[in-house]
């Protein structure tokens, strides 16, 4: 209350807002799940709080401005040598040369970053509401803006312009997991994928035998055997 967050809590669920974010999973590769409601005390310490962009920048300041810890106490925080420092991450950050202090969290549907830049009084606050996010490249980025430091900006996906024989070769069904098949089929001039019970998502040739998968970050490869027919499908999400 007296910085006047209002924003901010322990019990989620219970939140008297009608625009409160909704938290989703991505699954099944192009599909986003709203993610259950989770009672905040289940986690314990572990916190569990939620709050805004606006709020997180309210508290930065605070932190910042020695508000809420006294000189000495801020001292010791800044002088620490070990990587964890009185709740916070202690980081030289390589992306953009700055010495910052940190935290994030992430709950069903949830993500968040927070970095305070104590030299200039710097706040970044990054919040997702899909759990499948990597927020680290975001942040890389934005600090390398703030720092004028070198990045590259996000590469549009162009898909290549197969012919439909190309397209049907890959079609067929895959097993992902003793009890989960995915089913590869051509319709309509493009390439789609579906597993039972989720809805069909787009997949585009990038090159040889691989395929992106609409605006999430999911890319599809197909491995061949000695015959050169397709013999398998790997999946990779984020990277991994």
């Amino acid at each position: 209350k007296p910085l006047g967050m209002t924003q901010s809590g322990f019990s989620f669920g219970q939140f008297p807002s009608w625009d409160k974010a909704q938290g989703h999973y991505i699954m099944r590769f192009a599909r986003l799940t709203p993610a259950p409601t989770v009672d905040s005390s289940s986690v314990g310490a572990a916190g569990a709080m939620f709050s805004s962009v606006k709020d997180l920048r309210k508290f930065g300041q605070a932190v910042l401005d020695h508000k809420l810890l006294n000189d000495s106490t801020w001292k010791r925080v800044m002088n620490s040598k070990a990587p964890f420092a009185y709740g916070w991450y202690m980081v030289d950050d390589s992306v953009s040369g700055q010495h910052y202090m940190g935290q994030h969290g992430g709950m069903h549907g949830f993500m968040a970053e927070y970095r305070l830049v104590p030299k200039d009084k710097t706040i970044i606050v990054v919040l997702s509401n899909d759990s499948g996010d990597d927020l680290d490249p975001v942040l890389d980025k934005i600090s390398a803006i703030l720092y004028s430091k070198p990045f590259e900006w996000p590469k549009q996906k162009q898909p290549l312009p197969w012919a439909e024989e190309k397209l049907r070769e890959y079609k067929g069904m895959y097993e992902l997991s003793e009890s989960t098949d995915l089913r590869v089929y051509y319709e309509q001039g493009v390439l789609k994928g579906i597993i039972i019970g989720t809805d069909p998502f787009y997949m585009y040739p990038m090159a040889t035998d691989r395929f992106y998968v609409g605006n999430v970050d999911v890319t599809i490869r197909f491995e061949r055997n000695d015959e050169g027919k397709i013999a398998r499908m790997i999946i990779k999400q984020q990277g991994q």
